[in-house]
């Protein structure tokens, strides 16, 4: 008796969280009203637009129980409420089982009157039943080639999506991957038969909806944005709070096919999708109608292998491979490719990688336990601090430098090259110094870049302390003894060292 009670009452808290009432929007962030909401969940952003605009509420004040199974009813329910549908116009149901009196009962009408949802069960509709990923993408599809709906191009690869064998999923999944309306995993799944979860279903709808223009925008919040590490911020002890790289890149990201190759924007994205799930390679897929000249090639590798410079203190030995262009798989019709991943990693560099990331955060807790460090410190005090403790730390491995064009068969050489030489061996030449700096650097949440010198064979850093864009030059400063110089300089006295 109580294991049933007990199903009601979870029951009755599913429907209540449907039901529309005065405080549905509003303009606390999900990461703050949901308690089992984490602030870099993959569906955040899409989770805060649809409590915003009233689509859905929490399961309870404070829970939105994101891995919970949708059933049928509730999905339709978000949807037509989403989509502004009258519920007063549907007065008669197709299936018996819908009842018109309930809460869900007029969407489940007006859905399959419009034959964008069909029969599930003996019964008809079947409110209670669950949905797969295949299913849900297939009400989408209906929805969209049956009304006529103009939704923003933004094609993907789902790579199993061949897995499905019913014609109408396969035009689902086609539909979907054109407007980029699934959830894609770090391997390029969307995982056709898998049931729907909440999180699932808000993020898909809400795709739907900002591709149809529905909804606004919520106000802008405090949380982290993706990609800066605000969360970080004044936080002592990070010691089982940074267990990966992934933790230094806050939010989801999605590959961006297509691209022009100067977007800079879509070429960071997609090396924050490879560093966000620690992958060795990506690999983008470009219409092959378009005119990819080799000159346009040429500029595509020049700016992706540009910007993995940008990710030194992320640990990666010897660079980025670009592949090129080529036709593959199932596209070779329609696509090529372009694949862009990090060289083969000798002797356990991988293991280098993680012992420098947790080497830096014991760097961090110690200066904040110490006091070295404290909250009510600048970003350019802070800054200065890890600057003094590099130098303190490491010598210039001059041995290393001489022995560059052997490092890729010694990984003895090539540790300096890396984080890992400045912040534990205490050698490093300048891509190691400048990595390590970078590291320290965004474990107070602070942006900063690599600046790279092509004449002088030299990086550095440029950090935005304080609101101030400066320069600063850890291996400079070492090697000189001159560590005041080269520490917060202007941009244009930074690159005047090297006309």
């Amino acid at each position: 008796m109580k294991k049933k009670m007990l199903s009601l009452a979870l029951a009755l808290v599913m429907c209540l969280s449907l039901i529309p009432c005065a405080f549905a929007a509003g303009t606390e962030n999900a990461a703050d009203k949901f308690t089992d909401v984490p602030s870099d969940a993959w569906y955040l952003d899409e989770l805060e637009y649809a409590v915003y605009n009233g689509y859905i509420s929490g399961t309870s004040a404070d829970t939105f129980s994101p891995s919970v199974i949708i059933t049928r009813g509730e999905f339709v329910t978000i949807l037509g409420r989403m989509l502004g549908v009258q519920t007063n116009a549907y007065t008669s149901a197709k299936f018996e089982d819908i009842d018109l009196s309930s809460w869900w009962g007029p969407y489940a009408a007006w859905a399959t009157e419009n034959d964008y949802m069909g029969r599930y069960s003996s019964r008809g509709f079947g409110p209670a039943g669950n949905m797969e990923v295949a299913q849900m993408a297939e009400v989408l599809d209906k929805y969209i080639k049956k009304t006529g709906a103009a939704l923003p191009e933004r094609p993907v690869t789902y790579v199993d999506q061949s897995d499905v064998s019913a014609s109408a999923y396969q035009s689902a999944l086609e539909t979907a991957s054109k407007y980029d309306l699934l959830r894609v995993d770090p391997g390029g799944h969307v995982w056709p038969y898998n049931l729907v979860t909440r999180a699932d279903c808000v993020y898909t709808l809400v795709r739907l909806a900002k591709g149809l223009g529905l909804g606004n925008e919520p106000p802008s919040s405090s949380r982290p944005v993706a990609g800066k590490l605000n969360s970080f911020v004044n936080q002592p002890v990070l010691a089982g709070k940074v267990t990966s790289y992934s933790d230094l890149l806050p939010g989801d990201y999605q590959i961006i096919n297509n691209h022009a190759p100067e977007d800079i924007a879509a070429i960071e994205n997609n090396f924050k999708y490879l560093l966000k799930y620690d992958l060795q390679s990506i690999k983008m897929i470009f219409d092959a109608n378009d005119d990819w000249t080799s000159e346009k090639s040429l500029l595509c590798r020049e700016n992706y292998l540009d910007f993995a410079l940008q990710f030194s203190d992320f640990g990666y030995y010897g660079g980025w491979v670009y592949e090129g262009l080529g036709v593959g798989g199932d596209y070779s019709k329609e696509y090529k490719t372009i694949s862009f991943k990090s060289q083969e990693q000798p002797n356990g560099i991988d293991k280098y990688r993680m012992d420098a990331l947790m080497k830096a955060v014991q760097i961090h807790d110690e200066l904040w336990a110490s006091g070295a460090i404290k909250s009510t410190m600048t970003q350019k005090q802070k800054a200065r601090v890890y600057y003094d403790w590099l130098i303190s730390h490491c010598a210039y491995d001059y041995e290393a430098y001489e022995a560059y064009g052997d490092m890729f068969g010694d990984a003895s050489y090539a540790s300096s090259y890396m984080t890992y030489g400045a912040l534990v061996n205490g050698k490093a030449v300048c891509e190691g110094y400048t990595g390590a700096y970078n590291l320290l650097l965004k474990l107070e949440g602070i942006e900063c870049r690599v600046e790279v010198s092509k004449t002088a064979s030299h990086d550095w850093t440029s950090a935005t302390l304080d609101g101030v864009l400066y320069h600063i030059d850890p291996t400079w400063g070492d090697s000189s003894g001159q560590a005041n110089k080269y520490f917060a300089m202007t941009p244009e006295a930074s690159w005047a060292r090297f006309k």
